[in-house]
Order: structure tokens, then C-alpha cells, then sequence
């Protein structure tokens, strides 16, 4: 599961649409919220993951009992959680997920910004090109 140690953030660090109405929020606190961590960085996705502010609260998801869970208007604040199984998706599709992130997006997006960057510095300096066979 996923969440942003910051309230409201805006749709840049989010990257989800807001739906017109606003079905509401979940706001861990507590014991609940020390279930997140910041987001692992294995390359360029998931360090701009890190770097927007998302955290990660293990592999599973949430489960709370109605007792730590109190309503206020649209918003239901939780006191205390456990990692479950997956109830969305099998475990073996999340882990095969989770792994094609770790081992395709982010290295590709890791080379694309590394020849983005490459590219620009070139650009700017028309006479001191980079190249690989530098290195």
C-alpha cells in the first residue's frame, strides 16, 4: 500500500487524477502510520517516487479492525494496522509486478535519464561533446 506524508498533495507528486467528487480520505496515525516507510530507490521511477514523498507499507495490504478506525465527515483516521495478503490481486501477480518495476522501469528509466542528461550536457557544450567510449 501506498500513501504521501503530506495532506492534499497535489496531482505533480500523486500522478493520479482526483475524481470529481471527492470520495475521501484515509489518514494513518500512530502505530498506523509508523507501518510506512519511504519508498526504496532501485533507480531513477522509484528515487522520484522517494524524492515526491511517497511511502511504502510493505508488501500486502492494510487491514485494520473496525475498532481502530473512527469516522470524521469524509475522512476515517486509523490508529493501528497489519500487513495482510492481497485481496486485490494475487500475490503472485503483485510480486510479479513489484519485480518487473524493480528490474525493468527502473534501470530503463535510470539509462534514459542518464542519456537525457548526456544529451543536454552535449547540446550545451557543442565542442566538448560526451560520448561512452570516454568513460
Amino acid at each position: 500500500m501506498y500513501g504521501m506524508a503530506e495532506a492534499n498533495a497535489p496531482r505533480w507528486k500523486t500522478w493520479i487524477d482526483r475524481p470529481g467528487a471527492d470520495p475521501g480520505r484515509v489518514v494513518f496515525t500512530g502505530k498506523a502510520a509508523e507501518a510506512f516507510k519511504r519508498h526504496e530507490v532501485w533507480g531513477a521511477y522509484s528515487g522520484l517516487k522517494r524524492l515526491l514523498g511517497q511511502h511504502k507499507a510493505g508488501f500486502g495490504d492494510l487491514m485494520w479492525a473496525p475498532e481502530n478506525a473512527v469516522r470524521v465527515g469524509n475522512t476515517l483516521f486509523v490508529s493501528e494496522v497489519q500487513l495482510g495478503a492481497h485481496a486485490s490481486q494475487s500475490t503472485a501477480w503483485a510480486a510479479a509486478r513489484l519485480w518487473g518495476r524493480r528490474l525493468g522501469i527502473d534501470p530503463a528509466s535510470t539509462y534514459v535519464t542518464y542519456q537525457g542528461v548526456k544529451f543536454v550536457i552535449n547540446a550545451a557544450t557543442p565542442g566538448d561533446q560526451i560520448s561512452d567510449q570516454d568513460k
